[in-house]
């Protein structure tokens, strides 16, 4: 497979091949990006993330969201994993490995898209961190779908890095609570019914609606 940015060895490389393919896009390249991150320009930079319909194995991926994340925070988390890692589960991963997952973790939202076995265990194991080094999360479902993408273009030490530094952000990017998940979702229903009066009405059938 023709890839350009994707971490092979995290993904499972056929099953993800048919989402590759040729698309034209405005934004070519993270420089294109980082110019207008230093601005700090947050509508343009979520104008320019919805309007850019970039392949999966587009080579802007591969340090796109270490640069939007980098917008949000400087600070590097990479040594602390490390740390953690081995304070955890040892030098060779010798120490027990839990078999469940942290309960923050909603089994309903643990899409993994298309990673390989390696990348399920550093999944997990960057869950297992984050459950150590954050336990005030009580429930954030999003964590699991969004630590497996971030697999599939950086190593565990800068996916970890990045996912601390949104759970960090003042503007909580992530809800961490039950409470906040649901005013999360009703807000998103919310904005539907105004803008995407469609997609409402398909949800309002199905019973999310309320």
């Amino acid at each position: 497979m023709p890839s350009h940015s994707l971490n092979t060895k995290f993904i499972n490389s056929k099953q993800i091949e048919r989402l590759c393919s040729v698309s034209q896009d405005i934004i070519y390249s993270t420089s294109d990006v980082s110019s207008i991150t230093s601005a700090s320009d947050i509508k343009q930079i979520k104008e320019i993330v919805r309007t850019n319909q970039w392949t999966v194995d587009h080579p802007i991926r591969k340090n796109l969201w270490e640069t939007l994340c980098n917008q949000v925070s400087s600070e590097c988390h990479v040594d602390i994993y490390n740390e953690l890692v081995k304070e955890l589960f040892g030098d060779n991963g010798d120490n027990y490995f839990p078999s469940s997952l942290p309960s923050f973790v909603d089994p309903a939202y643990c899409i993994r898209y298309y990673l390989n076995t390696d990348g399920k265990k550093s999944a997990e194991t960057i869950l297992q961190v984050i459950r150590h080094a954050k336990p005030d999360i009580t429930y954030c479902p999003f964590l699991y779908p969004l630590v497996c993408v971030f697999l599939h273009y950086m190593s565990e030490e800068a996916t970890f890095s990045c996912i601390m530094k949104l759970l960090s952000d003042k503007q909580n990017f992530i809800s961490q609570t039950k409470s906040d998940h649901s005013a999360s979702a009703y807000l998103v229903m919310k904005l539907c019914k105004k803008y995407a009066v469609s997609n409402f009405l398909i949800n309002f059938k199905k019973g999310f609606a309320h």
